[in-house]
Order: structure tokens, then C-alpha cells, then sequence
């Protein structure tokens, strides 16, 4: 008998496979678990996605490196703190009398704009920052922690500025167009100095600025407003005027621009930290996001001056020009063919106006007295025989007794006109159906709803467009004489010279025909450029390379980094090295820097940025 150990019987284990019930439960709240963790997956992945399109995502390349939302938030922050920044110190001007109200208003409005447009023109700067950059590197150029501290500190302080009066003498001149001459300038020289010789024997500064300066200035005593050492009026009387004490005056300095300069100080503003600058900075971003900004201004402006330099070093070939301009006005229709008239008018309206003229009955005697007075004017000068001094006493007259008053103050200029416009039939048809008027010739009194007109003539061409056929026909003959031509056709200021403009770099060429005119060699004849107020055709009378005169180094100057650098940027955004991705972002808008905003003296214009 074999005994055996019974088979021990294991516990089967219970599963929810076991019961449907349970199994159904254990599901249930599987699927439950998934499904919260399926929903914090997505929440997680959309607040990571709203933080990444709200801070990191690109919203611009430049050159293979992405500008970033956030980049662009602080730089628009930087741009609307500096706003707010010259809003502040514009009041404090108000308040303290160194600006008028008119002034200030006008600036606001400037300021408020400006604001309008931030988002584009931060999202603008930062393009032009980074690429600049990027060009600055290529040059090898860089920027110390020196350099961005220095401009930091003078960002964070008001320089000094100076209240000042002013006496301007500018050589009057037979051509506004045209140079003075030795004789006008020795003339206007004089002046300046009996000026200086009245304040030397005690007469008031506004008393003698009033009886010599040339300059609008002078209806306010020669109160000038208040400058800072960066006033661009001229660099060596503003710097005179800066060495002086309050109550100092310069001697007669004369500036490039051959005008005659006096000034006195009679306020001096210290220079002053800002002490609610870097308060209020922090309110809108980080010192170090601030710091970064102006690091990429500063190498941005070492690149600007390294490359206006080099435009300027040494002699620049420049070219002796000359000009035929063939003037075609706006009130020109170019289909119709229609001759063209000159003339000046003055205007007598019954009661002095012209507004209510029509709504006057035609027995009112306002009329009678209107047609008489203008009949007397008519007369009066009609019996001045020299043409020249009937044109001036034509132009005095305007001035004192026109009811245009628009035109009045012009000596009566009525422009370029044809019979279709802009003026009323009942004053160009007489002139158009006179073909025996000649240079000089008083015509009417014409009769409108305004009132009467006595009118100059003062001369007749055909249609642009015929002139210049005449011209382009002229030229094309194998002996053309391109001088006389332009003596017989030109309507531009040097027409008596031959059309002789003088030696002009390529920045002083219209922009329609700049490059073409610079291709050409000594004797060649460009085609016809088109500009706004007509047609021009330029020769090459010769090439050399020479000295640039003052007023042509302002100009490269001012326009040497924008030849050297827009086109530069232009084929990047071409070639798709410069991207922009701004979604719903504002529209370009016109900017400017604010921190270049002549907040009180109000003597320069607003710069772009950057």
C-alpha cells in the first residue's frame, strides 16, 4: 500500500476577467485615468503652445537668427517708454516757459502718432538693429561695456541747453535761385554790422533784431527758443554760443550756408540727471533687456559713422552737368493738348468777400464800388510804362488789396493754368481768346461770382508734351547745341546760362534719373527723366574727381549709410534672408526716434528710427 500525500488545492485567484461586472468597473476606470491624463497632456501642450506663440515664437529671421515675440514686446516697450518719456518732458517745458502752447500741441500730436505706429516701427528697428548688426560684425566692429554704459548715461540726462536771441542777415539776391554776388554779399555783410554797431552802443537786442534781422525771428524780438549743443543751424556759431556766459553775445559769424549770424544768451539751462528715469524704465522692461537695446544702437550708429566716413574720405568724382527742364504743371491735363498761361491777379469783392460775392443781388451797390475800385487799379497801372515796374507795383498792390488773400500775399500768383482749370471760365477765357497779350499787359477788370479781377500777364507756352517734342527734335539733329537749345527752351533757372547746373555729385540728381545721368560720359545726353513738376534731359559736360563743397558733404552726410545700406537690405528681403511673420501686427507707420525731438527750441525735423 503506497501512501500518497493528498493534492493540495490552490485558491484560484480572482480576476475581473472572472466577473463582467467587475471587469466592466476595472475599465471604466482605466479609461477614466487615460482621459484625465489625455486632458492635462492637452492643457500642458496648450499652455506650452500659448507660451511659445506669446513669447518665443519668430516673428521675424535676419540672416538665420529669429527675433522673438518677446523681443518684440520689449522693444516696443522700450519705444512707448521713450514716448511717454519726451510726452513728460514736453509739459515740464510748458510749464516752465520754455515752449509755447502752439509749439507744444503740435509736438504732442507728433508724439501721439508716433505711438499709434509702435508695434511696426519696433518690429522695423529690431530688422534693421539685427541686420546692421550682422554687417557691423562682418567689418569686425564691436561695442565696449564702456561705450553702451556712456550711452545709457547720456540717454539718462538732459543736456545743457540755452535760451537765445538771434539776428540773421541773409544777402538779398536779384534770383532767389541763384548765389549771391560778391556786391550782395559785401551788402548784407554791412548790415550785419551796423547791427553789431547798435548793440555796441546800448540799443535793446529785440529793438535792433527787429530793424536788421532777415529771419521770421525778428517779429518776436529775435527770440530764437532754446538750443543744445546738437543744433545743426551751424556748427561753429552754436559752438561760440555754448562758450559764452548768460548775457554773452557772439560775434557776426557767417555760416556755410552764406547767412550772417548774431545770437545772445539769456538763459542758460544746466545739464541734468533724470531721476525718474530708470524708475519708471523698470515699470516697462528689464535693465538688462534695456542694456541689450542700446548695445545693438550703439554698434548700429558704428557702423553709420564708419560708413558715411568712408564716403566722405578723399575726392569724389562728380560731374558738370547741364539741364533742359521742360516744366509741366499739376493743373496740366497731359491728354488734352491745351496751351498754358502765366498770370498774377487782385481780386475786388463787393464788401471785401469773396465768399458771399454770388449772394449778392446785381443792383447791390457793393458791386458798383468793387468794379470801381478795380477799373482805378487797372488804370493806375496801365500808366506805367516799364514793364519791370509795373510788375512790382502789380505785386505791392496784391499784396495790400486783394481779397485772395491766398494768392494776395504771393504778389497775386496765380501759377501755370489752361482754359479747362482749375480757375473759373468768366477769368482764364478772356486771356485765352486774347492772342495779342504780351509779357506785361494788364487785363480786365473780368467780372465772376467772386468779384473783379485785375490781372498781369506774364506768359503763354504750348502743352508740355509739344515742348517737348520740340526739344527731344532739336537734340537729335548731328550738330545740336545742346547750350542754346536749352537758352531757347528750358523753363529752369539756369535756361540763361545754357542750362549749366555746375559740378553736382550723384545724391544732388533728381532720384528718377540718378543712376542713368552717372552712367554717362563727358558729352553724352541722358533721355528724358520724368519728375514731378515735368520732364528734364541732362548732358555730361565733363568728369573729374574734386573737393566736395560744404553743402554737398551735408548732403553724403546725410543720405551715404541709406545709399550703402538699403540697397543691401532690400536684396535680403529678396533672397528671403530677411523674413517677417507678424500676424495680425500693425501696418508700416511714419516714425520717429523721440529722443531726437527738438522738445523746446523746435529747430530740427524728427528723425526715422533707427
Amino acid at each position: 500500500m503506497t501512501l500518497r500525500l493528498p493534492k493540495l488545492q490552490r485558491p484560484r485567484r480572482r480576476t475581473p476577467h472572472a466577473d463582467p461586472e467587475e471587469r466592466f468597473q476595472f475599465l471604466v476606470t482605466v479609461g477614466f485615468i487615460v482621459i484625465i491624463a489625455l486632458v492635462v497632456l492637452i492643457l500642458v501642450g496648450a499652455l506650452a503652445l500659448n507660451y511659445y506663440n506669446a513669447n518665443l515664437k519668430p516673428v521675424a529671421t535676419v540672416g538665420g537668427t529669429s527675433i522673438t515675440r518677446d523681443e518684440w514686446v520689449s522693444r516696443t516697450d522700450l519705444t512707448l517708454y521713450r514716448l511717454d518719456r519726451a510726452r513728460r518732458q514736453l509739459r515740464e517745458a510748458l510749464a516752465a516757459g520754455h515752449i509755447d502752447q502752439t509749439a507744444a500741441d503740435q509736438r504732442e500730436q507728433q508724439l501721439i502718432e508716433a505711438a499709434q505706429g509702435a508695434e511696426r516701427s519696433s518690429i522695423d528697428a529690431l530688422v534693421d538693429l539685427r541686420f546692421q548688426g550682422q554687417l557691423a560684425a562682418e567689418r569686425g566692429l564691436q561695442i565696449s561695456e564702456d561705450e553702451v554704459q556712456a550711452a545709457i548715461d547720456e540717454e539718462a540726462t538732459t543736456p545743457e541747453r540755452r535760451r537765445i536771441q538771434a539776428i540773421f542777415v541773409e544777402p538779398e539776391t536779384a534770383d532767389p535761385a541763384a548765389e549771391p554776388t560778391p556786391e550782395e554779399d559785401a551788402a548784407a555783410a554791412e548790415i550785419a554790422q551796423q547791427a553789431v554797431d547798435a548793440l555796441g552802443d546800448g540799443f535793446p537786442f529785440a529793438q535792433v533784431a527787429e530793424q536788421y534781422s532777415t529771419d521770421i525771428s525778428r517779429e518776436n524780438g529775435g527770440e530764437y527758443g532754446i538750443i543744445t549743443d546738437e543744433n545743426v543751424s551751424d556748427p561753429a556759431w552754436v559752438e561760440a554760443l555754448f562758450e559764452l556766459e548768460e548775457g554773452g553775445t557772439t560775434e557776426v559769424m557767417k555760416g556755410a550756408d552764406g547767412i550772417y549770424r548774431i545770437g545772445r544768451v539769456t538763459e542758460i539751462i544746466p545739464e541734468a540727471t533724470d531721476a525718474l528715469f530708470f524708475p519708471l524704465l523698470e515699470q516697462d522692461l528689464t535693465l538688462e533687456a534695456y542694456r541689450e537695446q542700446v548695445r545693438r544702437e550703439q554698434l548700429a550708429s558704428k557702423l553709420r559713422e564708419e560708413v558715411t566716413e568712408e564716403a566722405l574720405a578723399g575726392p569724389i568724382e562728380q560731374m558738370n552737368v547741364a539741364e533742359i527742364l521742360i516744366e509741366s504743371s499739376g493743373a496740366e491735363d497731359p491728354t488734352a493738348g491745351e496751351d498754358q498761361i502765366m498770370a498774377a491777379h487782385i481780386l475786388y469783392s463787393p464788401n471785401g468777400d469773396p465768399a458771399a460775392a454770388a449772394e449778392l443781388a446785381e443792383t447791390d451797390p457793393a458791386w458798383a464800388a468793387a468794379e470801381e475800385e478795380a477799373q482805378a487799379t487797372a488804370d493806375r497801372l496801365r500808366a506805367i510804362t516799364d514793364v519791370e515796374e509795373r510788375s512790382e507795383a502789380f505785386a505791392e498792390t496784391a499784396q495790400a488789396e486783394s481779397n485772395d488773400t491766398g494768392s494776395g500775399s504771393a504778389g497775386g500768383d496765380l501759377g501755370w493754368f489752361s482754359a479747362s482749370g482749375p480757375y473759373v471760365p468768366e477769368l482764364v477765357d478772356p486771356l485765352f481768346e486774347d492772342e495779342d497779350l504780351v509779357t506785361g499787359d494788364i487785363a480786365g477788370p473780368f467780372r465772376t461770382d467772386f468779384g473783379y479781377h485785375v490781372v498781369l500777364f506774364q506768359d503763354r507756352r504750348a502743352p508740355s508734351a509739344e515742348r517737348l517734342q520740340a526739344v527731344e527734335d532739336a537734340l537729335a539733329e548731328p550738330d545740336a547745341d545742346f547750350a542754346a537749345i536749352a537758352r531757347e527752351s528750358s523753363d529752369g533757372d539756369e535756361a540763361a546760362d545754357g542750362g549749366a547746373v555746375g559740378w553736382v555729385i550723384e545724391a544732388q540728381l533728381p532720384a528718377e534719373g540718378a543712376e542713368a545721368i552717372s552712367a554717362l560720359e563727358a558729352g553724352e545726353v541722358s533721355g528724358v527723366i520724368s519728375s514731378e513738376d515735368g520732364f528734364r534731359i541732362y548732358k555730361v559736360l565733363d568728369r573729374e574727381e574734386r573737393p566736395l563743397s560744404v553743402a554737398q558733404e551735408d548732403l553724403v552726410r546725410s543720405t551715404a549709410f541709406s545709399d550703402w545700406y538699403d540697397p543691401q537690405r532690400e536684396a535680403a528681403e529678396a533672397q528671403g534672408t530677411i523674413t517677417l511673420d507678424l500676424g495680425e501686427a500693425a501696418a508700416p507707420a511714419e516714425t520717429f526716434d523721440p529722443s531726437q525731438l527738438d522738445l523746446e527750441g523746435g529747430q530740427q525735423p524728427p528723425e526715422e528710427v533707427p
